[in-house]
């Protein structure tokens, strides 16, 4: 949805997570939740079982062939290898058929064709292969997500110090998909909000693409606008 919105710079859109959406998040970045499919996406080619690989041929076609596999040579190859009618019965006999590459290929591009064609000029290389026997895939970090709750008298506070210098200003939370360090704090019991008002003095995509980018700043007004504001949310907060 955010590409999309990226699209059209003056527009301003709110997106509202439920906190039932928000507690399955982290669930899953948890581990406390997964789904079967996703473990044997996971799992190395070389370690699933035979029982595995009989799930994989089972589940691993469940899309859209004509318009999901059938645009990929390389995954309508392993579809009608697998064969396009299958009988439980005949799925062992099939599974020794595939090779070691033949499973990690499977593997890759059913998750792959799930991805937005939104996203797919970034990941454009792996559409473009047809065989991806030489990638490796290793999930290098993960947390935990955190938040604090809005029912807190700091939060309180900055709703009314923002309301005092905008009174047509709304506040609401976002979810960020980066690293903070607030995470740590809250583990100690702290209430922590990533906190850097702006006013919106240009599109906000042209906003986002500094934010941790090439020349990464803001302007003067905003400079000023913001260091007013915290300084104000501390004064009152402490007295």
């Amino acid at each position: 949805m955010l590409k999309h919105v990226q699209k059209f710079h003056e527009i301003q859109v709110t997106f509202n997570f439920t906190p039932s959406l928000l507690l399955q998040v982290r669930d899953y970045m948890s581990d406390q939740a997964t789904d079967e499919q996703f473990l044997l996406f996971k799992k190395k080619a070389e370690d699933l079982n035979d029982e595995e690989k009989i799930q994989i041929l089972r589940d691993f076609f469940l899309a859209n062939w004509d318009k999901m596999i059938g645009p990929y040579p390389r995954y309508l190859s392993l579809l009608l290898k697998r064969g396009k009618n299958i009988v439980d019965e005949e799925l062992p006999a099939i599974a020794q058929m595939f090779k070691l590459a033949e499973w990690r290929d499977l593997q890759i591009w059913s998750n792959l064709v799930w991805i937005d064609p939104i996203f797919r000029d970034e990941i454009k290389d792996l559409f473009e292969k047809s065989d991806l026997e030489k990638l490796n895939f290793e999930i290098v970090q993960s947390s935990i997500p955190s938040e604090s709750s809005m029912d807190t008298p700091l939060y309180r506070s900055i709703v009314d110090i923002l309301k005092d210098n905008d009174p047509d200003c709304q506040t609401a939370p976002i979810l960020l998909t980066g690293g903070t360090d607030s995470r740590f704090f809250r583990k100690m019991g702290s209430i922590c909000y990533g906190f850097q008002p702006m006013h919106s003095d240009l599109p906000y995509g042209e906003i986002l693409k500094m934010i941790h980018g090439i020349d990464e700043r803001i302007s003067i007004e905003n400079l000023v606008f913001g260091t007013s504001i915290l300084y104000h949310l501390v004064k009152d907060f402490m007295t």
